[in-house]
């Protein structure tokens, strides 16, 4: 609104009049200083503040990347199905050793008696309780092909492990470089509003002696110009430190 004003009052003032020192008829009244602070701490604090961050040391910053990383984890995970896969493929080298038991109930007993010179016993061709049982070993002596798949399994599981290696190294350097970045991005954020109180108490300033008629209108202009010029750069670092804070979120795989 006053720049407005003062923009209007510039634009209306006759430029054959001879200057003299008072205050054009269309300049706002006077802005107090406390006035001033209080009006700029309305439109820069409540909406605007960020959120206080919590503090988290680099090392437990690491930690908690190894242990919940949506990364790290699906690299792990691929790690560990080529090592099952290699499991699987050496299984057909490996010897095996089965073993079965059969129990059978009759209904009946079938029982033969021979001439005791044949057989002093008599002879069963049907029990009326059964039991059998088979052993069996499987030694593998020569399985070229499986000795190609269980060598190509285990090449595989190797490179799932140094991609995952490779993958945890590289977001631990990724969130070191993003810890900098954040920490860069509050001090400038402190810079920036030190810079827009000082603009603040420059433009009460520039009131001041437009008031006073020991200045122009167009300096008390200049002024709220740079005012409003460092509120912008204000909100475009506090944008540029929340979007530090996502991206560190989303490496430690917070929601």
């Amino acid at each position: 609104m006053t720049l407005a004003l003062l923009l209007a009052a510039a634009l209306a003032a006759d430029p054959a009049a001879p200057a003299v020192p008072a205050v054009p008829p269309l300049a706002s009244p006077p802005v107090p200083a406390a006035a001033a602070e209080l009006s700029l701490a309305a439109e820069l604090s409540p909406a605007a503040e960020l959120s206080p961050a919590a503090e988290l040391s680099l090392a437990d910053a690491l930690a908690e990347l190894d242990r919940q990383s949506p990364t790290l984890r699906q690299a792990r995970a691929r790690a560990g199905e080529a090592s099952a896969l290699t499991r699987q493929a050496t299984a057909g080298l490996l010897p095996g050793l089965s073993l079965s038991a059969t129990y059978l109930r009759n209904s009946d007993e079938k029982v033969v008696t021979l001439p005791p010179s044949v057989s002093p016993d008599p002879l069963v061709l049907q029990p009326l309780n059964s039991f059998s049982g088979t052993l069996a070993l499987r030694v593998p002596i020569l399985v070229p092909t499986a000795w190609f798949e269980a060598g190509a399994a285990r090449h595989a599981a190797r490179g799932a492990a140094a991609q995952a290696q490779a993958a945890r190294l590289g977001l631990r350097a990724s969130l070191a470089a993003t810890a900098h970045l954040g920490v860069a991005s509050e001090e400038a954020l402190a810079a920036t509003e030190r810079a827009v109180a000082n603009a603040a108490r420059l433009a009460v300033s520039a009131e001041r002696r437009l008031e006073a008629g020991t200045a122009a209108p167009l300096d008390a202009l200049r002024a709220r110009t740079e005012e409003v010029r460092r509120q912008g750069d204000l909100v475009r670092v506090r944008a540029d430190l929340e979007r530090v804070r996502l991206a560190m979120g989303t490496l430690l795989g917070r929601e």
